[in-house]
Formats: structure tokens, sequence, C-alpha cells
């Protein structure tokens, strides 16, 4: 299911990115001591969510990058977030 709100996205401290040469990119919880390799198209969705902090940002920027339906990327940068939510890697508000 698509949100049609704008949801705003914290990143907690204890997370660190970054890029790998040769594309993608890893996470570290440094609380957990976890790694997450993110795959070239999860990496992109980090670095634009880093830098915009909203959702719905994110997919206006993907879209220029991007040749792919609107809601279909819509959808997997709400599942990539609610993962990274359920992950304990952000934190996610409504607006």
């Amino acid at each position: 299911m698509v949100r049609m709100s704008a949801t705003e996205i914290l990143i907690h401290d204890h997370v660190l990115y970054r890029s790998v040469a040769g594309g993608g990119g890893v996470l570290l919880d440094l609380d957990r001591r976890e790694y997450f390799a993110l795959d070239d198209v999860a990496a992109r969705m980090w670095e634009v969510l880093s830098d915009t902090g909203e959702v719905l940002r994110v997919v206006e920027s993907l879209a220029l990058e991007f040749d792919v339906e609107r809601s279909s990327l819509q959808e997997d940068v709400e599942q990539f977030v609610q993962t990274m939510a359920d992950q304990n890697l952000v934190q996610r508000s409504d607006i």
C-alpha cells in the first residue's frame, strides 16, 4: 500500500553509511555491531534519504534518475524505509 502523506525520516546517530567501490553501500549499526549490505539502488535510496529526510522528496529525486513508474518507485521507497525502521536504523514520522 502506498502512503500518500509526507513522511519525515530521521537517521539514528548510531548508524554509519559508506559507499562501496564498484557500487552499493554498507550500513553499520554501531549499537548492535551489525552490517547491512545495500545494492546500487538501495544505496542510492539511502543517499538521497540522508540528504532530504523525507520520503516524497526521495521519490521525486529518484524519479528523475530512474526510468520507473512513479507508483512503483513510491512503493519501493516506502518498503525500503519500513525495512530500515524495522531494523531500528531510522525513525519515521508522518507529517
